[in-house]
């Protein structure tokens, strides 16, 4: 883990996340196109019958006056649901961490890659011209 990471910092960062994670839940919903109900069926089908959930609940887990919150346990089949992972990023958000799927992971490894493959390629020309300045006529 990177040292200068906020994750290893001794002050910890202020994590009071409900608000966002409130608004992220809302606005995942209006940008999904899809009623609560829908949301709710689409949840019920992804938690495979552990669950009920239904439009009532969901009102009552994203209202802010609400003491509950949706349970942590339904924010996979809430993401599927709604098409949209945004939500794990805002309760990421104070600990400067985001979610990526499957390809930006591979896209991420892919860069450190190029960089590698550009700081290696820069040691080797740094040797060769070494090389060169230290016995010009060995070296063609």
């Amino acid at each position: 883990m990177n040292s200068n990471s906020i994750l290893n910092a001794e002050e910890a960062p202020n994590c009071d996340v409900r608000y966002l994670y409130l608004a992220a839940l809302n606005k995942a919903i209006q940008d999904s196109g899809y009623s609560r109900p829908r949301i709710a069926d689409r949840m019920n089908d992804a938690l495979a019958g552990d669950a009920v959930i239904n439009a009532g609940k969901l009102n009552k887990w994203l209202a802010p006056s609400s003491e509950q919150s949706m349970p942590m346990e339904y924010l996979s089949a809430f993401c599927w649901a709604v098409g949209n992972v945004s939500i794990a990023n805002e309760l990421l958000k104070p600990i400067l961490h985001r979610v990526f799927d499957e390809r930006g992971q591979m896209l991420e490894q892919a860069a450190r890659y190029q960089l590698e493959a550009q700081e290696l390629q820069n040691k080797a020309q740094n040797l060769l011209t070494q090389a060169k300045a230290d016995h010009p006529s060995a070296v063609n």
